[in-house]
C-alpha cells in the first residue's frame, strides 16, 4: 500500500471523551527485510480540551443541553510543542474551538462568549480587549467577542487572545479561558468545567526557553 500525499484522517469521535486528550498520531512502514520504523508527532502531539456543555437561563435554572466543546490553544511560538503551554505575555496566542451545537440551538442568532479566569477574577473579551465580569448572565448580554446570526450545527472558529490587555499582577500568572453562546433569550451554553490552561510569564523573561543557547549575563 502506498501512502497518500496528504494522508487524510477521519475526525476523530470526540464527543464521547471530555476532559484533557493528549493525541499521537503516526504511521509505520516495513522494508522488505521486515524492519519496522515508526513516524509520528511525538514532540508535538495534539491537545484538546473536550467539555459537555452547560447550561444556565438568565433567571439561573439549569439547562439540559447535548452541545459539546473541543477547545485546542493555538502558540505562534516554538514552545507550542510543550505539553501545558508556558507563553509570553506579547505572545500571539489564539484559541482554536469546535463546538457540536445542541439541535435546539441550531439556526438561533448567538454571540460568541470568551472567558479569561485569573485566581477568582473573570474577565470577557469584547473582540478586542479584556472588561471585568462579575459573573452574572446580565453582563454576558453587552459583551460579546463575536456574532452570529445563525448557529451552525458544527461551529468551527478560532480567536486570537490579547494576553497582554489582561491585568496580570503576578507572574508566572495561571490564566483559564473558557468559551460558550448566549443564545438571544439569553440562555448560556458554555464550557465552564473543562477551561484551557495556560501559565503566561512576563514579556522578556522567558530567557530560559531560547533554542539556540541563551545569552550569559
Amino acid at each position: 500500500m502506498t501512502i497518500p500525499k496528504p494522508l487524510n484522517l477521519a475526525a476523530l469521535p470526540i464527543n464521547s471523551l471530555v476532559g484533557q486528550l493528549t493525541i499521537w498520531v503516526g504511521y509505520s512502514l516495513v522494508d522488505e527485510d521486515n524492519n519496522t520504523l515508526i513516524v509520528f508527532n511525538g514532540k508535538a502531539p495534539l491537545q484538546l480540551f473536550v467539555a459537555n456543555g452547560r447550561g444556565k437561563t438568565r433567571d439561573g435554572h439549569t439547562i439540559n443541553t447535548t452541545t459539546n466543546f473541543a477547545l485546542k490553544l493555538n502558540v505562534w511560538d516554538w514552545m507550542a510543542e510543550v505539553l501545558t503551554p508556558e507563553v509570553s505575555q506579547n505572545n500571539a496566542v489564539a484559541v482554536d474551538f469546535v463546538i457540536h451545537v445542541d439541535p435546539v440551538d441550531v439556526e438561533q442568532a448567538a454571540t460568541l462568549i470568551l472567558i479569561a479566569q485569573i485566581d477568582d477574577k473573570f474577565f470577557l473579551h469584547d473582540g478586542n480587549n479584556w472588561q471585568a465580569w462579575q459573573g452574572d448572565l446580565d453582563g454576558l448580554i453587552t459583551v460579546a467577542t463575536k456574532s452570529y446570526k445563525a448557529l451552525p450545527a458544527i461551529l468551527n472558529d478560532s480567536h486570537s487572545l490579547t494576553l497582554e490587555a489582561l491585568p496580570l499582577e503576578t507572574f508566572p500568572a495561571e490564566v483559564f479561558i473558557y468559551v460558550g453562546y448566549l443564545l438571544g433569550n439569553a440562555d448560556f451554553i458554555h464550557s465552564l468545567d473543562t477551561p484551557l490552561h495556560l501559565k503566561v510569564v512576563e514579556a522578556g523573561k522567558d530567557e530560559d526557553w531560547c533554542v539556540f543557547g541563551c545569552p550569559v549575563n
